[in-house]
């Protein structure tokens, strides 16, 4: 008899185990779905050699198999074959026909793809060309000083190029080259780079780059809690806190916190370092019977850092 209760409770766990899997690991089936195409339309003409694809989510996909050809499908020419969890995508390709398709995914289902196909051409109208930026990226921050490099590809026709510096919505400098480089100091905070092309015509309109320069060092931290030589008989977690809050600027760097939390006071036996971004306190689950010493440094996305924060000592009863 006791065998028997022995028996149907292993089934029982078990069962009951295996319904926990099913429930963490269903995922919706979506291979009968489709993936519906925004745009560009069927058979589309793009002029230029930029184009952007869009698609509707796909209710139970967590991700897109997008994939491009050259021509069409058939040919076998695959460009382009990429897993995206985003529902566009902007590529440059060179002038010519194409094909695309996108499915959706999830860990156990591939949706249908629908196709379509595009056409790049020339742009024929010098007005509607564009600069190509190649350096610098959008929204770099940095903290080098020196001179930058601004790079672009050469556009046709174009027998000058206009570079305007912006700051806080106005014109701080404007430029003019023939080259498809010029090297500028920027001040510090958010500059605006926009470049054209122009003949004795025309112009085209300004492309866009966001350059953010921070050469200086975030506030040095400030410990709120635990206070210095603290006592603690706590068997839950342990709260850390130290000021300032963070505060958010489109013309600075962003800025994050590393707590540094030791077993001794040589900082040889590390517990934990940790990055804490958008808070300034974090909780831990420390052991009895031991003494911390912890300490914060602030650093921001280009590459400043703080001095470190007083070193405090406590201990946990």
């Amino acid at each position: 008899m006791v065998r028997c209760i022995y028996n149907y409770s292993v089934l029982i766990v078990f069962f009951l185990f295996f319904i926990s899997c099913e429930e963490v690991f269903f995922e919706t089936d979506i291979s009968e779905d489709h993936v519906s195409i925004l745009s560009p339309s069927n058979k589309a003409e793009i002029e230029g050699t930029d184009v952007s694809l869009y698609w509707e989510p796909l209710e139970g996909a967590t991700s897109y198999r997008l994939e491009i050809a050259r021509g069409d499908f058939e040919s076998g020419n695959y460009i382009y074959s990429e897993e995206v969890e985003e529902h566009s995508v902007d590529i440059e390709l060179p002038l010519g026909d194409y094909e695309w398709r996108v499915r959706g995914l999830n860990s156990q289902y591939i949706s249908l793809a629908q196709a379509y196909q595009f056409t790049l051409i020339d742009i024929t109208e010098f007005s509607n060309r564009k600069v190509k930026i190649l350096s610098p990226d959008d929204d770099v921050v940095s903290n080098n000083g020196k001179s930058i490099s601004l790079l672009w590809k050469s556009v046709e026709e174009a027998n000058l190029y206009r570079i305007q510096i912006e700051r806080g919505g106005s014109l701080e400098n404007e430029y003019t080259t023939q080259e498809t480089s010029y090297s500028l100091n920027f001040n510090e905070g958010l500059s605006v780079i926009k470049i054209r092309a122009e003949n004795d015509a025309q112009h085209t309109i300004y492309s866009r780059r966001n350059y953010i320069l921070d050469n200086t060092a975030p506030a040095t931290p400030v410990l709120v809690l635990p206070e210095d030589n603290q006592s603690i008989s706590n068997q839950g977690e342990v709260k850390f806190s130290w000021k300032p809050d963070f505060e958010e600027s489109e013309d600075t760097a962003p800025e994050y916190d590393s707590i540094y939390l030791f077993y001794d006071e040589g900082f040889e036996r590390l517990f934990v370092k940790e990055e804490v971004t958008q808070s300034n306190e974090i909780n831990y689950e420390l052991k009895t019977d031991s003494s911390y010493y912890w300490f914060v440094r602030r650093f921001d996305r280009a590459g400043n850092a703080s001095d470190s924060s007083q070193v405090r000592m406590f201990r946990m009863n």
